[in-house]
């Protein structure tokens, strides 16, 4: 895969992502979804023991995203599953796939009652893909098309709908090969398709011409980590976690699955030595000599599998940093960037070192994956993670835990969800599942010593005393290490603070000489709540911001002052009454921002 994209491909790449892209995939096509057909009563119960996600707890109409291991969980591939009529669709991105898949399963497939079945060619796929899919699925298509619940349709859901009473009927599958909200139509009747297709365009969507799919799909697939066996890398060789994308494709619920003990293990005791990051390369696309330079440069990029090896002052002869797979473009980062497994010390989010070519080092710097969140996606996942913190607040636990691991699903990069989720599931006594969280939340966030010192405590409740003082002195040392590597910053964040102090005694003395004059002045009766509250002089504060609400008590933004002011006595309940009345003047007065912060405040209190 080539670093830097042709100008019309990169053109058409960015047009795709900001308007979405339509495109018509037949057998010959350059990417055609395959897929095999799993049927007999035993294949539930079949298939859940092999994959590494849900299959038994699936109903008519759903699916998700599965793995299948190793016995020693390494990666052989993954795809989709959705329960179908009488039987499981399982979808995946090439013949070859379906054969590898088929002839692994009938391996250990002895007495149960169930029949694979490779689905013929026969089909015509119409893929369509936007950040703005659902608005289009609602109001652009045909009444005999009308999903009632388009907007609520959950990712991997599969259906049968037809575009006229007459017409052939349409296979429907949820699922996104790229990162983006998307939708395959799956049809025997190109003609169905094509006024499909003819709608999205006057939408507004890209109609995407075969050449120029075969260039930019990697670039959309890589960047929203989506990755493909044999095309991207070698099946067998590198392990589940080492590739991020647990959370979408297993689950620690179902019990035993082939390669389960090595998964569940790991995460438990350790994490992997190799983790999937992207390597960006800053580059002035303008620049046709760098991006020549650049060009020439990649061609003695080592190949796949290869070790990389790293130029810095540390280690000036060079070190092994990693395995590159591949190098792609992103058109979030709108530069290019290496794929390559990296060793625990060298993948640190926001890390730069150099590669080491036969010419000179290429400066690299380290991010994690998926480069590209859907739109759609974010604020799903914000509003799940709201949805969670209230209804863990109302003791509602395993409807929050459900509710972050959905957030998860939508971005599992999202730093705040597996924080809560183990500190819930700990509070549970599920102490190897919060250690699982807190794992995979120390690849993301690697120098944060909290998430050690979290490890530590459940380490301990499991009775794993030696992981738990181990755990113990990794959170001291990061401390420490923090403190010595931001001595500067510390000092400045002082002269800072001091300023502010000033600032604020300052304010106080200017207070004091208006309220001598008027003693019920609103305004400076709030500054000298916000001042005291700056010079930590909260009980002051309280007094004056008390006097404030006996003269302006429509001020929301003082009811969330004051709440804080009582907060850090202590005096929790007195906070929560604060918070209470404040909400009510908040929403009467429809001030947003001051509702949120004691909404969510509130709700913390109440369960505390």
């Amino acid at each position: 895969m080539p670093l830097i994209l042709p100008p019309t491909a990169f053109t058409t790449l960015r047009s795709m992502r900001q308007h979405g892209w339509a495109i018509t995939l037949q057998s010959d096509s350059f990417f055609y979804p395959h897929s095999i057909f799993v049927t007999g009563k035993d294949s539930a119960r079949f298939l859940h023991g092999q994959l590494s996600n849900e299959v038994s707890a699936l109903t008519p109409g759903s699916g998700n995203r599965q793995a299948r291991l190793t016995r020693t969980g390494h990666l052989l591939q993954t795809f989709s599953i959705h329960q179908h009529e009488d039987g499981f669709l399982l979808l995946t991105h090439s013949k070859e796939a379906v054969h590898s898949l088929i002839e692994d399963l009938e391996t250990f497939h002895f007495s149960e009652d169930l029949h694979f079945r490779e689905n013929p060619n026969t089909l015509c796929w119409l893929l369509l893909s936007a950040p703005s899919l659902t608005s289009f699925l609602k109001e652009k298509l045909p009444t005999p098309l009308l999903h009632s619940h388009w907007e609520n349709l959950e990712e991997e859901s599969i259906d049968t709908l037809k575009l006229t009473e007459e017409g052939s009927p349409l296979l429907v599958i949820k699922h996104s090969f790229t990162g983006d909200p998307s939708i395959l139509f799956g049809s025997t009747s190109t003609s169905d398709l094509k006024k499909i297709q003819t709608l999205a365009v006057n939408a507004g969507f890209h109609a995407v011409e075969s050449n120029t799919f075969s260039e930019v799909f990697p670039a959309l697939r890589l960047e929203s980590g989506n990755y493909f066996s044999e095309i991207d890398f070698p099946p067998g060789k590198f392990l589940l976690p080492s590739f991020g994308i647990e959370q979408e494709t297993v689950s620690y619920q179902k019990g035993c699955y082939l390669g389960q003990e090595v998964i569940a293990r790991l995460r438990t005791y350790g994490s992997p030595p190799e983790a999937l990051r992207a390597l960006s390369i800053e580059i002035d696309l303008e620049d046709e000599e760098e991006v020549q330079t650049l060009e020439e440069l990649s061609k003695q990029f080592p190949k796949r599998g290869e070790p990389l090896i790293a130029i810095s002052p540390e280690f000036p002869n060079g070190k092994k940093v990693g395995t590159l797979l591949l190098g792609s473009f992103s058109s979030k980062l709108n530069s290019p960037f290496l794929l390559a497994f990296i060793d625990r010390e060298f993948r640190t989010p926001g890390l730069q070192f150099a590669i080491q070519t036969p010419k000179w080092p290429i400066p690299v710097t380290v991010r994690l994956l998926p480069l590209h969140h859907a739109l759609e996606g974010k604020s799903q996942v914000l509003s799940l993670f709201n949805q969670a913190v209230i209804s863990y607040s109302e003791n509602r636990d395993e409807e929050a835990i459900q509710l972050l691991e959905k957030s998860l699903s939508h971005d599992p990069s999202f730093q705040d969800a597996y924080e809560a989720l183990g500190v819930i599931l700990g509070n549970q006594g599920r102490y190897h599942e919060a250690v699982d969280f807190f794992r995979r939340l120390e690849e993301l966030a690697p120098q944060e010593a909290m998430v050690n010192t979290n490890l530590s405590l459940y380490l301990m409740k499991m009775g794993e005393k030696e992981l738990a003082e181990e755990e113990s002195t990794k959170a001291t040392l990061k401390k420490f290490s923090n403190a010595s590597s931001t001595a500067d910053a510390l000092f400045f964040e002082k002269e800072a603070i001091k300023k502010r102090e000033e600032e604020a005694q300052n304010k106080i003395e200017l207070f004091e000489e208006v309220l001598s004059f008027d003693p019920n002045d609103p305004i400076a009766l709030f500054g000298m709540c916000n001042a005291l509250f700056q010079l930590k002089d909260y009980k002051k504060a309280e007094h004056y911001g008390k006097r404030a609400l006996e003269v302006d008590k429509n001020n929301s933004a003082l009811y969330a002052l004051l709440g804080q002011v009582q907060e850090r006595q202590e005096n929790l309940k007195e906070a929560f009454k604060t918070y209470q009345a404040g909400i009510e003047i908040a929403s009467k007065r429809g001030d947003l921002k001051p509702l949120q912060e004691m909404e969510t405040r509130s709700l913390l209190l109440k369960r505390s």
